[in-house]
């Protein structure tokens, strides 16, 4: 089965959008002591990629991505709210 020009450019477009939390991923288990403020800094530069994409690079996934974007928001805004959030920063 060969895939088509069109549907290669899909696969290109959804593998740019996977290639960025990979990345972050990547960098969080690089760290030997993981911290929270690296975790909640790197989600925070999750979502700035991520809105580059939806809003600019591929506008086509956008509705998929801002879903995405929302749980994320979501959990950000939570994790900013506990304790211990405050805690490590004050670190």
């Amino acid at each position: 089965y060969h895939l088509t020009k069109d549907e290669l450019n899909i696969l290109r477009d959804i593998h740019q959008v996977l290639k960025i939390p990979h990345s972050s991923q990547e960098a969080l288990s690089a760290e030997c002591t993981l911290t929270l403020s690296m975790a909640l800094l790197v989600y925070e530069l999750l979502i700035q990629k991520w809105m580059v994409l939806a809003t600019q690079t591929i506008p086509e996934l956008s509705h998929h991505i801002n879903v995405v974007l929302q749980k994320l928001q979501n959990y950000v805004r939570e994790a900013c709210k506990t304790h211990i959030y405050a805690l490590a920063m004050s670190k």
